[in-house]
């Protein structure tokens, strides 16, 4: 059963999928805005307090190698917080692809469309863009 969490995520204990062929097992969940914007506030937090350390260095009375060495640190935690979180958001982001990809599988088959994926599309565009640059 998914319930909400805070800011519009949802958790669920869906299943995730290494291929597209059993999609009928995954379950949307969906990664909001308020999850990417929690994610910018969190950045702008830590580069706020770097910025606040660097104020300090220029008054001269503190130690500037001890001052440079927590900005050091914050900088480690501010990158293993963004790995974290966004490792964490592409793996619900790609669930979320395998779930769409699924109902355009569907919407397309029903109303007899092509069903080449729109990375596919990309792909083949991407071979004609580059054979025209080439001439």
């Amino acid at each position: 059963m998914a319930t909400k969490d805070y800011k519009g995520v949802v958790s669920s204990k869906a299943t995730t999928r290494s291929s597209s062929t059993n999609s009928s097992n995954t379950k949307l969940l969906p990664v909001r805005y308020p999850v990417y914007h929690a994610i910018s506030e969190v950045n702008r937090s830590f580069e706020e307090t770097i910025q606040g350390l660097e104020h300090l260095m220029s008054f001269k009375i503190f130690n500037k190698d001890s001052l440079q060495g927590l900005q050091f640190t914050l900088e480690e935690i501010r990158a293993l917080a963004n790995e974290e979180l966004t490792d964490t958001a592409n793996e619900r982001e790609l669930v979320n692809s395998f779930h769409y990809e699924r109902l355009r599988e569907k919407y397309q088959t029903r109303n007899g469309v092509e069903t080449s994926s729109p990375e596919e599309s990309r792909k083949q565009k991407g071979g004609k863009k580059q054979k025209a640059a080439r001439k």
